[in-house]
Formats: C-alpha cells, sequence, structure tokens
C-alpha cells in the first residue's frame, strides 16, 4: 500500500521484503525442476538391472577394500565374504551338484560360514536368505549382509548335519554313532 505522504514510489517503499523474495523465488523456479529430473533419472537408473549391478559392485568393492586393511576375505559363489578378527587358521570348500556349487563354506579361526542354497549360516545360526551378489561382513560375531545388521536363529544340534557340527556336539554325535 502506498503511503500518501512519501513521493518515492511503490520500489522505495517496498523493496525491503520484495528483492530477498524475488531472490528465493528466482532460485526455486531454476533448482525445483533440476531437483526434481535429477530424482526421476535416478529413480530409473537405481531401478534397472545396470544400477543394481553397480551398486553391489560398489558395495564389494567396499567390503573388499575393508577386507584387506582389517579382515580375513573369501568369494563364495557370487558373494564376497570379510570375516574380522583376522586369524591365520583359515580354509574353504565347495559341493558342487550336477556342475554348479549348491554349498560354499568358509572359516577363519572360530568363525565358520557356510552359505547352503542361497541361506547364509554362521557358527551354525540361520541368518536367512541371501540375494544373489550381496556381500557378508562377519565382525567379531555380528553379521551384517549388504550392510545391513542381521540376526539369526540357532540351529539344535538335530537339525545340523555331522560335518557342521561345532567341536561341543562332536561327542553327542559320536554318542549318536555308537548306539
Amino acid at each position: 500500500m502506498l503511503n500518501p505522504e512519501n513521493k518515492d514510489g511503490w520500489w522505495a517503499q517496498n523493496w525491503k521484503w520484495f528483492l530477498p523474495a524475488g531472490c528465493l523465488g528466482a532460485l526455486l523456479i531454476l533448482t525445483v525442476p533440476g531437483a526434481l529430473s535429477t530424482a526421476v533419472v535416478m529413480n530409473i537408473v537405481n531401478s534397472s538391472e545396470a544400477g543394481r549391478k553397480a551398486r553391489t559392485h560398489a558395495v564389494q568393492s567396499r567390503a573388499y577394500e575393508a577386507g584387506h586393511q582389517q579382515g580375513n576375505q573369501a568369494t563364495m559363489g557370487s558373494h564376497w565374504v570379510v570375516i574380522r578378527p583376522i586369524s591365520t587358521r583359515t580354509g574353504s570348500g565347495s559341493v558342487v551338484v550336477m556342475g554348479k556349487p549348491t554349498r560354499h563354506t568358509y572359516w577363519n579361526g572360530a568363525t565358520t560360514v557356510r552359505i547352503d542354497q542361497a541361506v547364509l549360516f554362521v557358527n551354525n545360526v540361520d541368518y536367512g536368505e541371501l540375494s544373489e551378489g550381496e556381500p557378508i561382513l562377519v565382525d567379531h560375531g555380528e553379521v551384517f549382509v549388504s550392510g545391513q545388521r542381521r540376526s539369526g536363529t540357532a540351529l539344535p544340534a538335530e537339525k545340523l548335519e555331522p560335518m557342521y557340527r561345532t567341536p561341543e556336539d562332536v561327542s553327542t554325535w559320536t554318542h549318536e554313532a555308537t548306539e
């Protein structure tokens, strides 16, 4: 509203609020379409097969670098496994059925990681199903799959195959075999 006593005009009376509001409006007009188009493109890329492979590769690369710095590592099928703490007592093996590996086992000191038909077991605890290429980190007993911490369900000794029983279960297994 114009002040009748002020002869300077509209700009002289309103520039203090119009200038910041105009700059903010111009900034919004220029940035919002760019942000929206970037979000749409990122959504399209992330939902594509190439985007999923790139993310998996990036996560595996981080796990690989972390493993070289602070842990033992192994490739188990399509999965990269890092185990901490480091141990010099390690080993691995795979079971191949009709030309396709179905079970992978890697042990590092007291930690045993087994992937059986895409199900993850660490020290006879079931940590659920794995998707293709998910990296696994076992850090001082905690299990992370693709960077997400997982909790598991311990398997009873009678459900374990004898070759996967812990040393504590061996006496029970031997006793069962002699009865």
